[in-house]
């Protein structure tokens, strides 16, 4: 038997030898990754690798940062090396200007975790918000059984004063909100970097409304891939309980 043959098989039924399977093993990972990248527009090698569901390893991490370089060569991606961390950027992020890349990432990293712990629907992005504009711009907005949610990501720069503007904001169009996008019911969860701000927003926004418009959690607590956004990690100002997150 000949060695240099594969049990794998091409589309005629003929036997597929080793280069030629790794070849088409590697472009289909090529193409999901430019895939991914346009998706959510800024990750990481940590991201992608378990975006393709592989084992964070060091060599999956050589596996991914070769293919990376690659794409980067043809200019599918952008590489922007900022401080301790390595962007991967979609070609559609807009070069001028500050391209707030860590919030980008952050976006990233909540909307990873939501789509794999939730039946995410009717999703809009920021840079597609923004486009819309109107008096309030989630950074992000969703659909989960006639509630809509709206995503509001704070990377612990963003002063407290904005962020309580946002919540009152928030609460004065709740209902403009609702009726734009045909919904009964308004969620916005305010999703901070760092664990020990969260306390100082749920402080500024207990006075706001009923309180029961709002959950607010921090990136620290919860994972991408392993469905943690769902554990009871969340505050509301209307409640000292910790709450979960549930598909109303």
């Amino acid at each position: 038997m000949n060695e240099n043959l594969l049990k794998e098989k091409n589309e005629e039924g003929e036997k597929v030898s080793p280069y030629w399977a790794g070849r088409r093993k590697q472009e289909q990972r090529d193409g999901l990754m430019k895939l991914y990248t346009d998706r959510y527009r800024v990750l990481t090698v940590e991201l992608m690798i378990g975006l393709l569901n592989m084992p964070l390893n060091p060599s999956s991490r050589r596996i991914i940062e070769t293919r990376y370089q690659r794409l980067v060569e043809g200019k599918y991606v952008r590489k922007i090396r900022k401080g301790y961390t390595t962007y991967y950027v979609s070609p559609s992020v807009i070069k001028k200007g500050d391209p707030q890349l860590e919030h980008k990432l952050m976006e990233s990293y909540v909307w990873i975790a939501l789509e794999r712990a939730l039946p995410v629907a009717k999703k809009e992005m920021s840079h597609q918000l923004r486009g819309q504009g109107g008096s309030i711009i989630p950074d992000g907005v969703f659909q989960i059984n006639g509630t809509l949610y709206c995503l509001e990501i704070d990377t612990g720069l963003e002063q407290l004063a904005e962020l309580k503007s946002k919540a009152q904001r928030y609460d004065k169009n709740r209902e403009s909100l609702q009726d734009r996008y045909l919904m009964t019911n308004m969620q916005v969860l305010f999703i901070t970097k760092y664990q020990s701000y969260v306390a100082e927003i749920f402080k500024e926004l207990q006075d706001i409304g009923s309180g029961g418009m709002f959950l607010m959690t921090a990136q620290e607590l919860f994972k991408p891939f392993d469905q943690s956004i769902l554990t009871p990690i969340w505050f509301s100002p209307e409640s000292p309980e910790q709450r979960t997150l549930k598909a109303e």
